[in-house]
């Protein structure tokens, strides 16, 4: 038995006879056929290109027959394979519990259908949204992400890569600027999440954020945490600003997120709690916050255009006619080092049965250690 991310894994079906056809199924009545390939000797090795179709998310039993030269099948093995497929970010909905998925970004897919790189670095110019709503990111600033390949991203999987805290390597969203508007209006319940092995050091490293300038007033979110070598090292933020105030300043305390391990980070926002409306989770664990004296219902949010992209990989201090200011200094970029894998949005709250399935996804997907 296995569990595992794969919809057409690898079975290996033995006591067949040489040159024989073998058929797959998904249940133990052997009544729906996903995959057949020819033996081998004594066994077959059925593969991805071998299926017919994708294994459904669940746990399932898979059986075999074998096709005789005459074109009988045998009956339904005596034995069978138990096989868990996790379910992925855009299968987490049910007709009682819908997900509406907002944004997917996955640097794990191939170069010729997700991302678009350029140079010997691979450095990436526009990677993909999976979500269907078409939320594509796209190179921000002078220096994009490093696309890592070939075994030198994280478990054997591909990713966006910052070598160096003062490069502020940057995406940003290449959608409307009105899609993204609802992170930091206060206008609905939603659910963001990112994959992180950080390498940062001295300053504050942005993840994922919307802050721009309004007048000389800042405005917007931003999802970061404290470097590893400052003395709230690991400490992780999400913080909502309108003006000269934060409205949202929720904050973790320090040594969540641990320099070289990865990490799968959930934030929720629900509009409905005046006190604690954020909650922030490390590797599908709940981490405390003070409570936010911010009562939401007597704070004015942002709600004009802010004229502005969301940004994943760095948080200017100040931009001008849509440019980052000074964003090559160290004083003035808070920037990010290290992988960033999948990132998603969805525009609701997910139960804690759907949490925990994203979470273990993840934690197969990126090899995320147990505690």
């Amino acid at each position: 038995s296995s569990i595992d991310i794969f919809k057409r894994p690898q079975v290996r079906v033995q006591g067949v006879m040489a040159n024989q056809k073998v058929k797959l199924y998904r249940d133990k009545e052997c009544s729906i056929e996903v995959a057949e390939a020819e033996s081998i000797g004594n066994e077959v090795l059925i593969e991805m290109g071998d299926y017919k179709e994708d294994l459904p998310p669940g746990d399932l039993s898979l059986f075999a027959k074998a096709l005789s030269d005459s074109g009988n099948l045998s009956s339904c093995s005596a034995s069978g394979v138990t096989y868990t497929r996790l379910a992925y970010p855009n299968e987490l909905s049910s007709s009682s519990s819908p997900a509406d998925l907002f944004l997917w970004l996955d640097p794990t897919l191939p170069l010729d259908s997700n991302i678009e790189v350029t140079g010997e670095d691979n450095e990436v110019l526009i990677l993909n949204d999976r979500s269907s709503k078409e939320n594509h990111f796209e190179i921000a600033d002078e220096d994009g992400f490093l696309y890592k390949v070939n075994g030198t991203g994280v478990n054997e999987k591909n990713t966006l890569y910052s070598e160096d805290q003062t490069k502020f390597r940057r995406l940003r969203s290449s959608a409307s600027k009105e899609s993204f508007k609802f992170l930091h209006n206060n206008s609905t319940n939603y659910t963001m999440a990112i994959f992180v092995k950080s390498d940062c050091e001295s300053r504050f490293c942005a993840l994922l954020g919307n802050g721009h300038k309004s007048s000389s007033q800042k405005k917007g979110f931003v999802l970061g945490f404290e470097g590893h070598s400052t003395a709230n090292a690991g400490q992780l933020w999400f913080r909502i600003t309108n003006g000269t105030s934060s409205l949202i300043n929720s904050k973790t305390t320090k040594g969540v997120i641990k320099k070289g391990k990865s990490s799968f980070i959930l934030i929720e926002f629900d509009k409905s709690k005046s006190l604690r409306p954020v909650s922030i989770y490390s590797n599908n664990t709940l981490k405390e916050v003070p409570a936010n004296s911010v009562r939401l219902e007597n704070k004015s949010f942002s709600n004009e255009d802010p004229n502005h992209h969301v940004f994943l990989g760095g948080e200017p201090k100040s931009m001008k006619n849509g440019k980052c200011v000074n964003c090559y200094s160290n004083s003035k970029a808070r920037s990010f080092k290290g992988h960033i894998g999948d990132v998603i949005i969805f525009k609701n709250l997910l139960t804690d049965d759907q949490k925990a399935d994203l979470f273990d996804f993840m934690k197969v997907k990126w090899g995320i250690e147990s505690k």
